[in-house]
């Protein structure tokens, strides 16, 4: 029983949050990944996928980054690898799921920040050894995992 109970508690506490407004997934944010400013980088990347700017989406991906993408899997090093691929990368659904994506929707766990259905992960990436700050990228870029 005791166990049954410590389980159910554990789960709680590692649930992931759906937020619900700006202030929320914030505070979500704050819970799960730490560091502040999200919202900023959400709006690059929402615009940066809306013009289809490759080079601009491109700041915010953390390199090197694996994809999987028209049933394959590849390893993406740098932002020029990147911006040649990012026609084959960002299909219409990838950027729908994007652009589409409001900011007081999103799903937040330990382990990133969700847009649409999981096509692509942001997190904070540790600027030094101690992770007293982080900046914001995008880690994850793959089809939607429903």
């Amino acid at each position: 029983m005791l166990k049954a109970v410590s389980l159910a508690l554990l789960l709680l506490l590692a649930t992931p949050a759906f937020a619900g407004t700006a202030e929320e997934v914030d505070q979500a944010i704050g819970a799960n990944l730490g560091g502040e400013g999200f919202h900023e980088a959400f709006d690059a990347i929402q615009q940066a996928v809306a013009d289809d700017d490759a080079a601009a989406l491109a700041e915010w991906v953390e390199f090197p980054i694996t994809v999987r993408v028209g049933g394959t899997e590849e390893t993406i090093e740098d932002a020029d690898a990147f911006v040649a691929a990012y026609p084959d990368l960002f299909t219409d659904a990838i950027k729908a799921a994007v652009t589409g994506q409001a900011y007081g929707d999103l799903f937040v766990n330990a382990q990133g920040i969700m847009f649409g259905d999981g096509q692509v992960w942001a997190s904070g990436v540790c600027t030094t050894d101690a992770c007293e700050a982080v900046r914001w990228r995008i880690i994850t870029i793959q089809e939607a995992v429903n």
